[in-house]
């Protein structure tokens, strides 16, 4: 998008892909990152973003996320999915209401690892059934 977006960036390889695709093509980015405060999910991507130029922001999945938000938004993301989602996949419900009031776009590495991987390697869409379809 042309205007102000937020891009997941985690240290992996799907974060450090699209942000680094939307500065090749000059677009205007703030990345984000969650999980526990002064670890290595968001420090190591707060760097990243620190050496690449841009905004960061740190979601703190702490006690306050557990007790008052993990449930709810838990809930609504596998009920919103049809049973797709799984509740381990809360936060990033959580995170796109955060950034919801500043942003309209919200680029995530969801999956990427899972398009990028060979399809004979098992993972979070890659099942075991599907594999077993793809080598009968």
């Amino acid at each position: 998008p042309d205007e102000n977006t937020a891009v997941s960036l985690t240290g992996g390889c799907d974060g450090r892909t699209l942000v680094s695709c939307a500065l090749y093509y000059k677009k205007k980015i703030q990345a984000y990152s969650f999980g526990k405060k002064n670890t290595s999910d968001t420090t190591i991507a707060g760097e990243l973003a620190k050496g690449a130029g841009i905004n960061f922001t740190e979601i703190d999945l702490n006690k306050e996320y557990i007790s008052a938000h993990s449930l709810n938004n838990g809930l609504e993301f596998v009920i919103n999915s049809n049973g797709t989602g799984g509740f381990a996949r809360a936060h990033y419900l959580y995170a796109a209401k955060l950034l919801q009031s500043n942003f309209n776009y919200l680029i995530t590495g969801n999956f990427g690892s899972e398009i990028f991987r060979a399809v004979h390697n098992i993972g979070a869409v890659i099942s075991t059934n599907l594999h077993h379809l793809l080598n009968f």
